[in-house]
């Protein structure tokens, strides 16, 4: 009978445990999806910007008298 009990009270809690368990997977793979996403944009717009101030910087200079 306290075997019966004791399943009847604890499986509730399994499911809901299980539940939580998916639901910390789930948004711990998303985080890590958007933080893979938030380097990879701010990599390239750092690069972008180091191709413009090179263009800036050394396209648009005077030509040096020197040869």
């Amino acid at each position: 009978m306290f075997e019966l009990l004791l399943i009847i009270y604890l499986l509730p809690v399994v499911i809901v445990a299980a539940l939580l368990l998916r639901l910390a997977l789930f948004l711990l793979k998303k985080s890590i999806r958007i933080a893979l996403w938030v380097v990879r944009k701010s990599v390239l717009l750092l690069k972008l910007l180091v191709v413009w101030l090179w263009n800036r910087v050394y396209c648009h200079r005077h030509p040096s008298p020197y040869p």
